[in-house]
Order: C-alpha cells, then sequence, then structure tokens
C-alpha cells in the first residue's frame, strides 16, 4: 500500500586498489589483482544497510560489517550510518557478499553498465539480505531507479509520484505499462513495486518509461503497544512500537473510539494498529489510540498467551495486560471453546483500577487448516543442514511470482539429487502445505541434478583474480553457456600447460577446457596459457614524429620511408640506446630521418639498441 525505506548514502573509504601498466603476476603484492590497462572504467556501487527493522548497526571496531563484490578483491566497509561504497566494479552482473557483524548474506544486482552508478538501499538479517530499492546514473542526465510508490496525489501534484524517496514526474510522453499491456497513471497504486526510466529535471526525474514490477501489496498484520519516536504530521508521519516502524499518512483512518483523529496520536499512548507488512515496515490503515485510565474503554488484540481457567470464566495476557472474562462476556467467532495460548484475538473490555482488563467482548479467530501447496523455482537464501533446511522458493506457480519460505524436515521425502544437491540457483520441485503463518513445509521436494556439460574455447584474459591455482578470469570473446557470460574459475585440479598458471594475465591468450554446470559455474580441467614472446631484430628507416619524454627515454612514432604492413611503428629509447651522428638531443627532432635498429616486443613496439642519422 505505501512506501519503502530509503537511505542517504555518503562516501567511504573504499579496500580496493587499481593498478596501470603490465601486471608481473595474477595479483599484486598486497592481494588485491592490477586493473586491466584499458580506456573503460568499472561501475561505482553505492548503498545503504539496515538490519532488519532496527537502526544501521554495524557491530564493533573488531567486527565490523563488510561488503565484498563475489569474485574480485573489491571490499569496503560498511560505516557506522550502514553506509558504503564500491568502485571499479566489473560490468555486467554483480553479485555481493555482506559478512561480518553477526550476518552473512548476498544479494545480486542485474547487467550493471561501466562506469554507471548504481545506489541501493539493502535490508539484511543474518543471513538472509534483499534490494529494497535501486537508482542508476547511466548517462549524466538520464536515471533509472527502482522501488514501491511512496506516494501519489492527492498529497502530490497532479500526473507526480515519489518512488524510493525520489519524485517523478509524468508527462504526455511518458509510457506506463505492466508486462507487455500498456496503461495509464491511474492504474499506480501507492506500495506497488516499480521500475523508473527518464532523464534528470533539477531533484526530480521526468519518465519516459513506467513498468509495474507487482499489483501484490498487502499483507495484513495488527500490533498494539506504546507510541514511541513519532515524527511528521498528518500527511506523512512515524512511530515505533516495540521496535516495529509503523508508518500512515493522510489515507491512515483513526476510528471513533477515545482518540479519533492524529492531532491525538503522542509518544507514551497506548495504540492498536490494523496494516499492511511491507519491506521492513507497517502502514498503518486503521489507529485506535486506547484509554489507559481506570474504568475506561479498551480495545486489544493479538496471540494470547498464558491461558487459565475454564468458560466462560477465563483469564489470559495480551499484548501486557491481563484480560478477565466472565459470564456477561460474548464471545464471537470460534467461540470461548476455541481459546488456546497462540490463538488470534480481538478484545472489547474495560479497564480495572487494579490494570487489568474485564472483557465485554472477545472475538476468537477460527483455527486455520494447513492448505495443500504445489510449487517450483530456485532456491535462494539456502540455511541449515539435512534434511533440516530452509530456504526461499522463487518464482512459484501460485503467487504470481513472490518468493514464498520453505521449511523441510526429517520426514521430508527428498528426490532427484536429493537433500544434499540442495544449492542456492538449483532448480526444485516443491509438495507440501502452507502453514498458517505463510510457510510452506515440504512434504517432498524433488532436486534437478546438478549436469555437466564439456566446454572448450579460447580467448584473452580480462578481470582476473585470485591466486594461483585458485584464479577466476572473464574471457575476451566472452566466453557463454546458454547465451549468457560465463566466469571460469581454476583450483587445484585443473591442469595448466605452456606457461602454467604463473603466466596468467590480463590480456594473455588461453585455451580453456572444462565443464559448465547448471548453476552457471564453469570449472576449468584445462588450461593452456600462451609462451610469452621474446622480442625479435628490427631494423627501419624513417621520419620521427610525435616525440614525447627526455633524452635518454624518449619514445616517437617513426613513419616508414618504405610501409611493410604498417605505416608507423612506436620507438622507445633508454639509457643503453646508443646515437650515431650526434647525440640524443641532436637526433631526437621531430622530421629527422633516422635508421633505427633494436628489437620489436609483443606489444608492438619498438625497443631501439641504436638510432643512426641518415
Amino acid at each position: 500500500m505505501r512506501r519503502v525505506l530509503s537511505g542517504i548514502v555518503v562516501v567511504i573509504t573504499i579496500l580496493s586498489a587499481a593498478c596501470g601498466g603490465r601486471a608481473s603476476s595474477p595479483l599484486s603484492p598486497s592481494g588485491i589483482p592490477p586493473t586491466p590497462a584499458s580506456s573503460t572504467t568499472g561501475a561505482t556501487v553505492l548503498g545503504t544497510v539496515r538490519l532488519g527493522l532496527t537502526a544501521p548497526v554495524v557491530g564493533s571496531s573488531a567486527d565490523p560489517m563488510k561488503v565484498e563484490v563475489v569474485g574480485t578483491a573489491i571490499v569496503a566497509v560498511v560505516s557506522a550510518a550502514g553506509q558504503f561504497e564500491l568502485g571499479n566494479v566489473p560490468a555486467g552482473q554483480v553479485r555481493l557478499h555482506f559478512f561480518g557483524a553477526g550476518v552473512d548474506a548476498y544479494v545480486t544486482i542485474s547487467q550493471v553498465g561501466s562506469g554507471e552508478t548504481v545506489t541501493i538501499g539493502v535490508t539484511v538479517v543474518g543471513t538472509s539480505a534483499v534490494v529494497d530499492s535501486q537508482l542508476r546514473n547511466t548517462q549524466s542526465q538520464q536515471q533509472e531507479i527502482e522501488g514501491r510508490v511512496e506516494s501519489l496525489p492527492p498529497t502530490q501534484s497532479a500526473g507526480t509520484l515519489v518512488v524510493a524517496g525520489r519524485t517523478v514526474k509524468t508527462d504526455a510522453a511518458t509510457v506506463i505499462k505492466q508486462g507487455s499491456v500498456t496503461g495509464s497513471f491511474a492504474d499506480l497504486v501507492v506500495g506497488q513495486r516499480v521500475h523508473v526510466k527518464g532523464r534528470v529535471e533539477g531533484d526530480a526525474i521526468v519518465a519516459s518509461l513506467i513498468e509495474i514490477q507487482n499489483t501484490q501489496t498487502d499483507t495484513p498484520v495488527n500490533v498494539n503497544g506504546i507510541v514511541q519516536g513519532l515524527t511528521g504530521s498528518e500527511l506523512a508521519f512515524q512511530f515505533t512500537i516495540d521496535g516495529r516502524l509503523i508508518k500512515g499518512d493522510h489515507q491512515t483512518q483513526f476510528d471513533s473510539g477515545v482518540s479519533p483523529t492524529f492531532a491525538d496520536l503522542k509518544n507514551g499512548a497506548r495504540v492498536e494498529v490494523k496494516g499492511q507488512q511491507q519491506d521492513g515496515a507497517i502502514y498503518a490503515v486503521r489507529i485506535h489510540i486506547q484509554n489507559d485510565e481506570g474504568g475506561g474503554a479498551v480495545e486489544l488484540s493479538g496471540a494470547i498467551g498464558a491461558l487459565t481457567g475454564s468458560c466462560p470464566q477465563v483469564s489470559f495476557t495480551l499484548k501486557g495486560s491481563r484480560v478477565a472474562t466472565g459470564t456477561s462476556t460474548t464471545f464471537t467467532g470460534a467461540g470461548c471453546v476455541a481459546l488456546k495460548n497462540g490463538v488470534e484475538v480481538e478484545v472489547k473490555a474495560t479497564k480495572q483500577s487494579d490494570g487489568t482488563v474485564l472483557a465485554t467482548k472477545v472475538w476468537v479467530e477460527e483455527e486455520k487448516k494447513d492448505t495443500p501447496y504445489n510449487g517450483s523455482g530456485t532456491i535462494g537464501s539456502l540455511s541449515g543442514s539435512c534434511p533440516v533446511t530452509s530456504f526461499m522458493l522463487s518464482p512459484t506457480t501460485i503467487t504470481s511470482g513472490s518468493t514464498v519460505k520453505i521449511y523441510t524436515n526429517s520426514a521430508t521425502v527428498f528426490s532427484g539429487a536429493g537433500c544434499a544437491g540442495l544449492k542456492n540457483g538449483v532448480k526444485v520441485e516443491v509438495k507440501g502445505t502452507t502453514q498458517a503463518d505463510g510457510v510452506v513445509l515440504a512434504t517432498k521436494v524433488t532436486v534437478e541434478e546438478q549436469k555437466e556439460t564439456p566446454y572448450e574455447g579460447s580467448g584473452t584474459i580480462t578481470s582476473l583474480s585470485g591466486s594461483c591455482p585458485a584464479v577466476n578470469f572473464m574471457l575476451s570473446p566472452t566466453a557463454t553457456v546458454s547465451g549468457s557470460a560465463v566466469k571460469i574459475y581454476t583450483n587445484s585440479a585443473t591442469v595448466f600447460s605452456g606457461a602454467g598458471c604463473a603466466g596468467l594475465k590480463n590480456g594473455v591468450k588461453v585455451q580453456v577446457t572444462g565443464t559448465t554446470r547448471t548453476d552457471g559455474l564453469l570449472v576449468a580441467s584445462k588450461v593452456v596459457v600462451e609462451e610469452e614472446k621474446t622480442g625479435t631484430a628490427y631494423e627501419g628507416k624513417g621520419t620521427i614524429g610525435g616525440l614525447s619524454g627526455s633524452c635518454p627515454t624518449v619514445t616517437f612514432s617513426l613513419t616508414l620511408a618504405t610501409v611493410v604492413s604498417s605505416s608507423t611503428v612506436t620507438v622507445y629509447t633508454n639509457t643503453a640506446t646508443v646515437f650515431s651522428g650526434g647525440g640524443c638531443s641532436d637526433l631526437m627532432k621531430t622530421g629527422l630521418k633516422v635508421l633505427v635498429k633494436g628489437t620489436k616486443q609483443t606489444d608492438g613496439k619498438v625497443l631501439a639498441t641504436k638510432i643512426e642519422k641518415i
């Protein structure tokens, strides 16, 4: 229904480095791989991290939270404010690993472009993480953002909305789509997740395209407790109850109880909130402000505990209050006989002078029965050990692509690759029952077999990282599996020939033989590394141009008197170069004709051993 949290990102120190020139080994002495000599820069990823519903907590100085780009040596420490920056990130799909401070979780950002800046908001809880919002600066005047619709008119101007904290304007050229169906501004709903493309105009984005990614926005929830940290106005406000974040706006209703308006909402007041759970917050649909004075009317809701007595005279705890019933209490719903610890109830009562409440009416939730579940999808956020595991299944066949949490236990039957075959990214089919809390208890899980297919290819190494024999790199032309770019991994079982593992460098040609797996990894069984060629003798006559440097270390272009396969060649000198017919300063002049003798290097340049004036 409403909005997602958004953060302000500040720059922090990046624990990664780039080195220019030719690398002498796969890794620099610091353990950080050198940046390949290229005119193309990597992407920048900025982010803000939240730990569940709490303010950012990143651990002690001895154990701070860190974030790394998987498959590279790029890593940064998350600041005390929960913010980080990663620079020179390789283009393509980027997988981030958050670790330390009690977390160990991964998120993936798809198709990051070279030179692009991507700003994300991430919520992390233990081994689970989710990207709440995403902003992309693809060009100086073009941006893309992804997140939930936070507000619409009348709180915004006509044709204007707020997405992930950014103002988005529409005009006659804006296209609004959901899938292949073109819609209109009226199809937008607070709480929807959307992807926006457009141009920057001041602090706003003028949208050329708004893609509606989902229409399902609700997870009903009731909360009862004391208001703390109230901020904002009736147009947009928030507070917490027992650490849970509550948000509301002009659409939030205050019922006809003790205080029917926003003006009566104050810190310290006891309230009941009915709303919708979204992205770490509860968006209030209705707020009832309760009366804590003796003899006043009280309304409570939630799961009961510490149940004692027998119908109709029972007592139980509810939201920190002791509730008593009697012969004058009216029971509705499943009735008094259905009362059990953990059952949801709604109570209308009168507060007594001793602090207890006497119920006048109790609505008891009907006992929910487990419903059959049958779905398939890809595993994510896997945790536990066989046979007791849990994972997220996405997408599924019954919830329009939303994720579902799956639990397995000793009674679960595993087939196919079996429980041992459970891995993030593996496809599974699940049969089971959906519990009252929405979690699926699996009775049978069919795990897709991990098939390996042969791979053989060749190309030039890029994005090299790791240390021998465990290294990984990309190939140019790009190695692909089923049309997708694949990173090549080696290990202690990989056979290296030619120049061997030590000869691996960005720009070196290799031949790779290996296998690709269904989880997308390409593991090399053999890598043939091209031997580095020594210099070959060179002699040529031509005219000097493009001078740079100072004697005796000079670089210039030699325009050949007789063109052989190339009209020019780059020549450089050093302290060992012999100059004939004059000194270095006499001969190193633009337009002068010279004879150059030397050795041609593997990069095509000539190291001059002698230069004669002709």
